[in-house]
């Protein structure tokens, strides 16, 4: 997995690098399991955990490792086609010490709706 993200003028890549899980599951808003696929009413979730580096590309023929061994988590819910309402979340740690979230709500990564394209969680 590769993610790049523009923060202050910089520009960094998240890239994983050995992976530790991932699960998925069809639930509803409630969190009932259900039958699938993915609509607007049976969501298609996906958790995936890696290892991963971060690191500083604004000048991209000379990027800067920042850091190494960190954890990624990334989240994704699929609700459906044609995926305007599929969201994302990425969230990287050093240990216990939040080093990138997407969108950080004080206690956890909130996801967010796609600007474009879609997302498949099956």
């Amino acid at each position: 997995m590769n993610a790049i993200f523009r923060s202050g003028g910089r520009t960094y890549e998240i890239q994983s690098t050995a992976i530790d899980s991932l699960g998925i599951a069809l639930k509803t808003a409630g969190g009932a399991s259900c039958p699938g696929p993915p609509s607007a009413t049976c969501f298609g979730l996906a958790d995936f955990r890696s290892k991963a580096t971060l690191s500083d590309v604004t000048n991209p023929s000379s990027p800067v490792l920042l850091g190494g061994n960190l954890t990624l988590q990334m989240t994704v819910t699929d609700k459906g086609e044609p995926g305007a309402s599929d969201s994302i979340g990425f969230t990287l740690w050093s240990g216990n010490t939040l080093v990138f979230s997407s969108s950080w709500s004080g206690a956890k990564t909130i996801e967010s709706v796609l600007g474009g394209g879609n997302t498949v969680v099956h």
